[in-house]
């Protein structure tokens, strides 16, 4: 993901396609927001993380991401607004 942003358990954030619609010909888009930047070392053992996660600020960022552009380009990741406030699992 764009800025190394883990957006999976544990560090979810949260996903939605899109919607189907004439005008998009019904090709699907799929939105990612919010997740944790947290770097390699701060994930710790498969035990417990290395760092205090509640003091490890959620990302505001979100992406956009067409798996099959109809224009038939390589499927790419898009900014998009960020979220008012962090969001993560």
């Amino acid at each position: 993901m764009p800025g190394n942003v883990v957006r999976v358990y544990p560090a979810s954030g949260a996903v939605a396609m899109l919607p189907l619609t004439p005008e998009n010909n019904w090709n699907p888009t799929v939105i990612f927001c919010g997740g944790s930047d947290m770097p390699d070392e701060a994930w710790g053992n498969y035990a417990n993380p290395a760092i205090n996660t509640w003091d490890y600020p959620a990302s505001r960022d979100c992406q956009r991401l067409t798996p099959e552009p109809a224009d038939g380009s390589a499927a790419a990741y898009e900014q998009d607004d960020e979220m008012l406030e962090g969001r993560t699992m």
